[in-house]
């Protein structure tokens, strides 16, 4: 039964219940508005009920009966609504009026064009001969049309001026019946707007790398040794541990990657045509196997991409005034501007050492302690953002006419080691300031291992976390942080290489995903290709799952078998 009229601050009503068979019992409720002003989202919603929306609250009301609750509505009745469209047809918002004369306007909300022809999907053909000479012929995907909310006519081809909605893609979510997850095409996001998803040009090499590792099964085992920045990586036996480079037999052993991998190289995805950039202790003294153990892990999934290096600055002098170095170690000297899809960044602020102490359960770091040493690295931060936003960095030498372009590059930044929330790891918090860097960021924490529906894994104990500053939170990824050296027999530099764990490990992963991305998708920027990762990261591959926190995960595992298809998950 309907109860007094609403005031300013409340509605009073008078609710009917049953209760074994006795009826006419009524309860009187209140619904109090935190602003004292009707019909307004502020409205609360008791402890025991549903969130209110703009016109009503779902509550439950007590009774005297044991406790009892029965469901009761309290409405707020708007005496009239005025729809209104946005230019793209598909943001809708209402406007609400009311007896006191106040209006109020609904969040908007993205209402999907209605489909009556349905697009169908041609998949790609790999001839036989396809890494002989053959052509692939890409995807295709026939023409939609159907009506949008506003009533104005809905029709896309994947063209740039008529890019498909994702939802008419995958109008049953991007696993469900008729998905078209990979069309190359533009797609219209939800609220990231448009993807271009044309297809580059599949590497006829990658089959062969699958080969080498026997399809995943088996370790690889190079043919000769390989200067990798200055110094040599070999097999780790008493002929080949300070071989030269190029000793045919002295090859090191690397084990079988993903096979997410695998079947990208299948399919021709192995990076080809990308530059990515290892930024890491490249020069200190004594010679560290670090950034040769990153390159190896980035290298080892995007095996067709272009790998430069160098120095960090942390154990060398003049931070960022250095040249960049070709894989081999000798500097690199381009004649022409070189963009770079991907930086990989596997190092930070060294905490204990600022600090004064290791962080431990019984002796922690206090947020007073981080915020000072987060504080203290801005200046330094200065030179980090002046390379990573430079659209034609040369290095001090200017030996070349040519240039490397960072400002267009993905940035692979591992989220440190230190078992603290990522914001406390200076660089990741002022990478996350930098408006220039933002939108391309990817922080990467560490798991035990790789992660699938069937096996399962966690962050590892050591790990950063993504915290609860939602900017970062946003913007982290985990992967895993197992070295890919513990199984095999190798060396850098005449030392043997061991296992060995760390975030370290886990961002080269993520930077060679959004290499080999860039790779399948080459009009991509890199804010759509960080996205792409972002969106189609998991948490089914993960302990935690269904109830991954994203204060520790993020925004899940990367997975690239997604970013490769990535229709029905973009946001």
């Amino acid at each position: 039964m309907a109860g007094d009229a609403c005031t300013a601050t409340k509605c009073d009503a008078y609710v009917t219940f049953t209760y074994i068979g006795f009826n006419g019992g009524e309860a009187d409720y209140h619904v109090y508005a935190a602003t004292g002003v009707p019909g307004r989202p502020e409205f609360n919603s008791a402890p025991s009920g549903t969130g209110c929306t703009i016109t009503e609250c779902n509550e439950y009301v007590p009774f005297s009966y044991y406790g009892g609750h029965t469901p009761f509505k309290a409405a707020i009745q708007a005496i009239g609504s005025t729809p209104s469209w946005a230019g793209d047809h598909v943001t809708k918002t209402v406007t609400y009026s009311f007896a006191d004369g106040s209006t109020i306007m609904s969040a908007p909300a993205i209402i999907e064009p209605t489909v009556s022809t349905a697009p169908t999907l041609t998949q790609a053909i790999y001839p036989a001969d396809w890494t002989t000479g053959g052509v692939v012929q890409k995807p295709s995907v026939t023409a939609a049309s159907g009506t949008y909310g506003d009533s104005a006519p809905y029709s896309a081809d994947g063209s740039a001026a008529k890019p498909f909605r994702q939802a008419t893609l995958t109008p049953n979510g991007a696993t469900g019946t008729g998905a078209i997850n990979d069309p190359s095409a533009f797609v219209v996001a939800p609220t990231k707007g448009t993807y271009d998803l044309t297809w580059g040009t599949p590497d006829p090499a990658g089959p062969g790398y699958a080969t080498n590792f026997n399809q995943g099964k088996s370790p690889y085992t190079l043919p000769a040794s390989t200067k990798i920045f200055g110094s040599v990586l070999s097999a780790n036996n008493s002929g080949c541990l300070n071989a030269a480079a190029n000793v045919s037999g002295c090859g090191a052993t690397l084990p079988a990657p993903s096979s997410d991998i695998i079947d990208a190289w299948n399919k021709g995805w192995t990076g080809k045509g990308q530059n990515i950039l290892i930024v890491d202790d490249i020069g200190a003294s004594p010679i560290s196997p670090h950034a040769a153990t990153v390159e190896t892990i980035a290298q080892r999934y995007a095996w067709g991409a272009t790998f430069y290096g160098m120095t960090n600055g942390i154990k060398v002098p003049t931070p960022y005034n250095v040249n960049v170095v070709n894989l081999d170690g000798t500097p690199s000297q381009p004649n022409s501007s070189i963009p770079l899809s991907a930086i990989n960044m596997s190092w930070g602020a060294d905490l204990a050492t600022a600090i004064g102490r290791s962080n431990s359960q019984s002796n922690p770091w206090t947020q007073g302690e981080l915020t000072t040493q987060r504080s203290n690295y801005q200046n330094r931060y200065s030179l980090v953002s002046s390379l990573l936003n430079s659209s034609a960095y040369m290095g001090p030498d200017n030996l070349s006419v040519g240039s490397f372009n960072p400002s267009v590059a993905v940035i692979a930044k591992s989220a440190g080691n230190d078992s603290i929330d990522a914001q406390y790891e200076p660089l990741n918090f002022w990478l996350s300031q930098d408006s220039g860097i933002l939108s391309r960021l990817l922080i990467v924490g560490a798991l035990t291992g790789i992660g699938t529906t069937s096996d399962p894994v966690s962050l590892a104990s050591y790990s950063n976390t993504a915290g609860i500053n939602t900017t970062i939170q946003e913007r982290f990824l985990v992967e895993s942080g197992v070295s890919p050296f513990g199984s095999v027999a190798d060396a850098y530099n005449g030392v043997a290489l061991t296992s060995g764990n760390g975030t370290s490990y886990a961002a080269p992963r993520v930077a060679a995903y959004a290499a080999i991305v860039h790779q399948k998708f080459p009009n991509l920027t890199a804010p759509n290709t960080a996205d792409i990762l972002l969106a189609t990261a998991r948490y089914d591959t993960l302990t935690c799952y269904p109830n991954c926190d994203k204060s520790v995960y993020g925004q899940g595992e990367a997975s690239l078998s997604r970013a490769l298809a990535p229709v029905g998950y973009l946001r």
